[in-house]
């Protein structure tokens, strides 16, 4: 095999396993979401185990709109997902590579 066919070889190996360009903006979409602080510290309490809504503020110090908000964005995006216990909404990570991710980063 010539130097050409080679490079051109190694070159399709690579677009084999490179991501498409739409697949790669999603993934950065996903990724800016996981970012924020306040979702990072929710989902590592998820990781651990499901949560009543009413101990984020507390936990985190944060006003409760602030964690609704958080919350939602969690939850529109298919992250987490919630449920009700007698009086009480409770959450969980839905999504399990995102409860590896958090793991994975060690805080």
């Amino acid at each position: 095999m010539s130097e050409a066919e080679e490079c051109l070889a190694n070159a399709h190996k690579v677009c084999e396993i490179m991501f498409s360009e739409k697949k790669a903006k999603a993934v950065s979409e996903r990724m800016k979401l996981l970012a924020h602080p306040t979702r990072l510290q929710i989902l590592k309490i998820l990781s651990r185990e499901d949560q009543c809504v009413c101990i984020f503020a507390e936990a985190l110090g944060k006003r409760q709109p602030n964690i609704s908000q958080h919350l939602g964005k969690l939850k529109d995006n298919g992250i987490i997902e919630s449920y009700m216990n007698g009086k009480y909404a409770y959450y969980t990570l839905k999504d399990p590579s995102v409860k590896k991710l958090v793991k994975s980063l060690g805080f």
